[in-house]
């Protein structure tokens, strides 16, 4: 959530869900849209959602040495950098300047292996007013949350949580 460009203000919401192929990864099969695709919410293909603690608690199993937090906190610090980088330059380079302006983002990050076998984010994409279904659908305060934020400057309030970057 942008609320300000100068100072730059933004705020990550506490939800987040993972986009998982309802397939098991192969390289044997690329026809088969369930295991190269993530997005299901535009077909006829059932949707698998993780809650946020189940994922958090399945990382801990899975990585025992990995520590979400910092890997969080560096998917943090990746939003940030983009979001200065955005708005470094004037328009029509850079975002422009607006106390009454504020904006919804939605932000695709992928993990990946460094070759020295640190877990980094990569951002994938960002999308200004991203489709929010799934997350009102599975989150019922998500707009709530968003509008504690953006209008009322009270992400105090929010249910889900609410970090400031």
């Amino acid at each position: 959530m942008l609320v300000d460009t100068e100072p730059l203000t933004l705020y990550v919401s506490g939800v987040y869900w993972l986009r998982i192929a309802n397939n098991p990864f192969t390289m044997d099969r690329f026809d088969d849209f369930q295991t190269h695709f993530t997005v299901m919410n535009y077909t006829d293909f059932g949707v698998e959602i993780i809650s946020v603690a189940e994922f958090e608690a399945q990382f801990k199993l899975e990585y025992p040495l990995e520590d979400w937090d910092a890997v969080k906190a560096d998917i943090f610090k990746s939003i940030r950098s983009l979001f200065e980088a955005a708005t470094a330059s004037p328009p029509p380079l850079g975002l422009g300047k607006s106390k009454k302006s504020r904006a919804l983002y939605g932000v695709d990050v992928m993990l990946e292996w460094t070759d020295d076998g640190k877990i980094h984010p990569v951002i994938l994409e960002t999308n200004f007013h991203p489709d929010c279904t799934r997350a009102c659908k599975y989150f019922k305060d998500f707009y709530n949350d968003l509008l504690n934020v953006l209008v009322l400057n009270n992400p105090d309030a929010a249910v889900h949580g609410i970090t400031k970057l």
